[in-house]
């Protein structure tokens, strides 16, 4: 399944789906503007970030219809959603990008990193 076709199926309401492109364009939109301010900064100069930024906003709160049936906090629900249904696209662009994540990595706190890169090895394994 494709982030948009998966966007179209877990969304409650066409709202859903305006509220996340809005969401998209603002953060592509900042995103525009830091690198405006930071160009030296590594993590906004990875390649693809405005694909990630996309994938992000597109998925924020893809949780929030589980969150009414479930009582689960939607970010939650969402994370496990996503983590149980592979995304092809996603999945693609995280192995195509492994470099950037693995740079990035290095530089956030390794303790605040720990055990993401099993969850990436898990979410894209072809056994899925």
């Amino acid at each position: 399944m494709r982030v948009e076709q998966y966007i179209k199926n877990y969304s409650m309401s066409k709202n859903d789906i305006e509220h996340f492109k809005h969401v998209e364009n603002i953060s592509l939109k900042l995103y525009s503007e830091l690198i405006k301010i930071f160009p030296t900064n590594p993590i906004l100069k990875i390649q693809n970030a405005q694909k990630l930024i996309s994938y992000s906003a597109l998925l924020h709160d893809i949780g929030a219809f589980l969150e009414y049936k479930t009582q689960k906090p939607h970010n939650k629900a969402g994370c496990k959603l996503i983590l149980e249904n592979k995304i092809d696209d996603l999945c693609e662009f995280l192995t195509n990008n492994q470099a950037e994540f693995d740079t990035i990595k290095e530089l956030f706190n390794e303790n605040e990193s720990k055990g993401q890169e099993e969850i990436f090895k898990t979410y894209c394994s072809n056994n899925r």
